[in-house]
Parts: C-alpha cells; sequence; structure tokens
C-alpha cells in the first residue's frame, strides 16, 4: 500500500504543512535576505564614506587632521593592515601624486587613474581586488585654496561582516520561532482533531441507530456547525424513521385485515355456507379487497424505490411525450369508467430518462384517479424553452396548510394512508432538473411539472 499522507492522523497533517511551509520560507530567506543585505549594507558603506569625507572638509584644522594622521614617510607602508572596520584616507594632487596617508600598493595606481579621469566633483567606486570588494570614494577638495582629490575607502569585509552577523542573528530568531511554530501547531492540530474525534463517535453512534443523544459541541466555528448539521441529520433519522415505523405497522395492519376477509369469504365458499345467487357479490368484495392489498403492497415497494432510484444515473434517451402520456392514459381509463379524460396533448420530444418518467406520471394519475370527482384533464405543452405537464382532477381541493408537504415521504392524506409515490414523483423530476407542484384552481386541484430541456 502507497503512503498517502491524508491517511496521516489529521493533527500530524497540519504539524507537517506547518513545518513545510516554515522551512520554505527558511529557505527563501537564506537567499533573499543575505542579497538584501548585501545591497542595503553596500549603500550604508558609502554612506559612512561620504559622512567621513564630509566630517574632514568641514573640520577647522583639516590640514593637520590630514597630513599629520597620514604621513608618507616610506616606513608607514610597512606597517600592518589597519582594521577592516576603519575608514583610510588618502590624498592626490591634481598631477597624479599620492602625498598623505597609508594606501596599500595595489590600491595606488587604482586611486591615482580614477582621480585623474574623474569627471565629476564626487564619484562612487566599486572594484574586486584579491577576491574581495573595494569601495572607495573620490572627491575634489581645496586645501589652502590648493586643489587636491580626497580618496576614502574600506573594504566590502566590512561589509560582508555586518551581513554575517546580521544574518546569523536571523535564522538564529527563526530557529527559534521555527520551534515554537510547530510546538503551537502540533497543539493546535490536537485541539482541532479533538472536537472532530468527538464528532467521529457520534457519527458512529447515529450509524448504529443510537440516536437518543444529541450532537453538541457547543462551538460556533465550522466545526460547531458540522457538528448542528449532523445533529440535524440526526432528528431527520428519527423522524423518518418513527414515519417509517408507522407506515409500517398501518401497512401491515392493513394487510392484515384484507387477508382475513378474503380468508373467510374463501372457507365460506369452499363450505357452501353462502348461498349461489350471493356468490357473485362475495366475488366482488374479494375483488376489492384484493385491490386495497394491491395498494398497500405498491406502497411497500415503494419504500424500496426511493433509494433504488436515489443510486441511479439517468439513462437518457429521446422520448415522444405525447405518445407516453397516452398510452398511460389508455391504461388508467378502464380503472374507473365513470371518469372522463380529457387531453390536450401537444406533440413534444424530450431527451429523459424514459423508465423514470413512466414512474412520475403513474404516481400522478394515480394521485388524480383517486381524488377526481368527474372529470381529470392533461394538457402537454411548452412555456417558452420549458416543456410542462398539468393534470387537473376536479375532486376536492387541499388544504393550504398541507399544499407544501404532500411531497413529504410518509406524509399521511385525508384518507389516512401514507403516501410515498408523490415524494417519488418530486425525486425523479428534480432528478431531471425540474419541478413539480400542486395548485389549488377553480373546481378541483391541478399537478404541475415543469422540467428545462436537457442540457
Amino acid at each position: 500500500m502507497s503512503f498517502k499522507p491524508k491517511n496521516l492522523p489529521l493533527s500530524f497533517q497540519i504539524w507537517i504543512i506547518l513545518g513545510l511551509i516554515l522551512g520554505g520560507i527558511a529557505v527563501i530567506i537564506s537567499f533573499i535576505i543575505p542579497v538584501i543585505l548585501q545591497s542595503s549594507f553596500t549603500n550604508e558603506t558609502y554612506a559612512r564614506l561620504e559622512d567621513a569625507q564630509e566630517y574632514l572638509v568641514r573640520h577647522d584644522n583639516i590640514k593637520e587632521e590630514l597630513f599629520s594622521s597620514f604621513s608618507i614617510v616610506p616606513e608607514r607602508n610597512k606597517m600592518e593592515t589597519p582594521s577592516f572596520r576603519i575608514i583610510r584616507h588618502t590624498v592626490i594632487t591634481k598631477e597624479g601624486l599620492m602625498i598623505s596617508g597609508y594606501t596599500p600598493s595595489q590600491y595606488n595606481a587604482l586611486f591615482i587613474e580614477g582621480a585623474l579621469n574623474q569627471d565629476s566633483k564626487l564619484k562612487k567606486y566599486q572594484k574586486v581586488l584579491d577576491d574581495k570588494e573595494l569601495f572607495y570614494l573620490i572627491k575634489e577638495i581645496e586645501i589652502d585654496n590648493t586643489p587636491f582629490y580626497l580618496v576614502s575607502y574600506i573594504t566590502s569585509a566590512y561589509r560582508d561582516n555586518l551581513v554575517e552577523m546580521v544574518f546569523d542573528q536571523l535564522l538564529r530568531v527563526l530557529l527559534i520561532i521555527s520551534v515554537i511554530t510547530w510546538i503551537a501547531s502540533l497543539l493546535l492540530a490536537r485541539y482541532l482533531a479533538r472536537p472532530l474525534k468527538k464528532l467521529e463517535g457520534k457519527v458512529k453512534n447515529i450509524a448504529n441507530k443510537k440516536w437518543d443523544v444529541a450532537v453538541d459541541l457547543n462551538r460556533g466555528d465550522e466545526i460547531g456547525r458540522l457538528g448542528e448539521t449532523i445533529d440535524w441529520m440526526r432528528r431527520q433519522l428519527i423522524a423518518r424513521d418513527k414515519k417509517q415505523q408507522e407506515f409500517l405497522q398501518e401497512a401491515s395492519h392493513e394487510l392484515k385485515t384484507p387477508i382475513m376477509v378474503i380468508r373467510s369469504y374463501v372457507q365460506s365458499l369452499m363450505d357452501g355456507i353462502i348461498p349461489q345467487e350471493d356468490e357473485s357479490e362475495t366475488l366482488k368484495n374479494i375483488e376489492d379487497e384484493t385491490f386495497k392489498m394491491e395498494k398497500r403492497v405498491r406502497s411497500l415497494l415503494n419504500i424500496t424505490k426511493m433509494d433504488h432510484l436515489a443510486n441511479q444515473s439517468l439513462k437518457l434517451e429521446k422520448v415522444n411525450l405525447h405518445d407516453l402520456i397516452l398510452k398511460k392514459v389508455n391504461r388508467f381509463e378502464w380503472r374507473n369508467v365513470d371518469i372522463d379524460w380529457e387531453l390536450n396533448l401537444k406533440e413534444i420530444n424530450y431527451e429523459c430518462d424514459k423508465e423514470k418518467l413512466e414512474v412520475v406520471i403513474d404516481n400522478i394519475f394515480d394521485n388524480q384517479l383517486k381524488y377526481a370527482a368527474e372529470k381529470v384533464k392533461v394538457d402537454l405543452y411548452k412555456d417558452n424553452e420549458d416543456i410542462v405537464i398539468k393534470v387537473f382532477n376536479d375532486g376536492p381541493q387541499i388544504e393550504e396548510e398541507n399544499i407544501d408537504k404532500i411531497f413529504r415521504k410518509f406524509k399521511k392524506g385525508k384518507d389516512g394512508e401514507f403516501g410515498l409515490g408523490l415524494a417519488i414523483a418530486k425525486f425523479i423530476i428534480e432528478l431531471h432538473e425540474g419541478e413539480i407542484s400542486a395548485v389549488n384552481e377553480d373546481g378541483g386541484v391541478s399537478f404541475y411539472i415543469k422540467i428545462p430541456p436537457y442540457k
């Protein structure tokens, strides 16, 4: 089995993610910060050189400062190299003669060439010598009304030392922050995972039908809202289970009654108790009871049909709705010959799941036929691009408080029966991205099925 980070505990995943983020930041800093620091300290180095020259130029005893501090005696050139932190100065005449200051021999020609070729009063220079960078300024000055070039210089050792020192301190701070952050992330991950583990136990209880304990995390964040949603699901399952148990008990009882009646009639016929002239009436009663049993069995089958439909995808095919509805009407007409069917059907083709749409029409027709007094009217037409199927019956209207509830599962009707047919019809129409509604109209009730053209 291949390793997958998502299979690790959530707390460890959070810890790893934060660690990777901090590691990435550290790598980026290790490349970017030295460049930024070098640029900043280079500018700072030139600023120091300018400040040093400004101090010398504005000093009242500049002549003494320069010529007493920097001897041109040859022995001075044998001194040890001064500290890299010290800014050194030298003076060059207009003729290119270096007359003051200690300067390493490899710098002399560089300074003289720069001074004699300089086209401005102050200019910055940067050269690489012996794997080190040399920063220097050459400025034109006057001493006793005589023009000179003042050269101030310092090596990159000063800047590099500052960069190394600051970067070292930054890395130490970053390391400390990383350790603290990793510890904090571990604690945070455990804090976030604790309610999720609690939710895990609650969901297992719900799966095992232990619905008596509420899911209450007492939180207002996303995890708390997830807990509220799970608790809402728990309450829905309780309500559904209660209605389903009531439905099964009612259906079982209603199945038991016609079975007992049929059995008693059959036993009476077999024993010859019922007179011959009453046999036709007895058979009619048996047929009525059988029809009641058929309705109960159909309701029981509808329970499993809902779950079956929920796990199926649509099998689309082009269907002639005119012919499909006409075929269904011909099948329903025999159920009650006293009902008049009025049809107004346009020729419309629709790409849909034919088998599922037949279930919708069957359930709607069955409902309308049950309540119709004398007439059922079916219209098929287009409303802009939408396809509309309207089924009207002239029976009693639906109570306003129940008109939005009749499509719910296990909703009990006026006749005391629990219906699933309309709930299944609504479910299938919504699979086709359509909508279904019931409307009380003059003289009866209409069901509207509106489905958009399949995209």
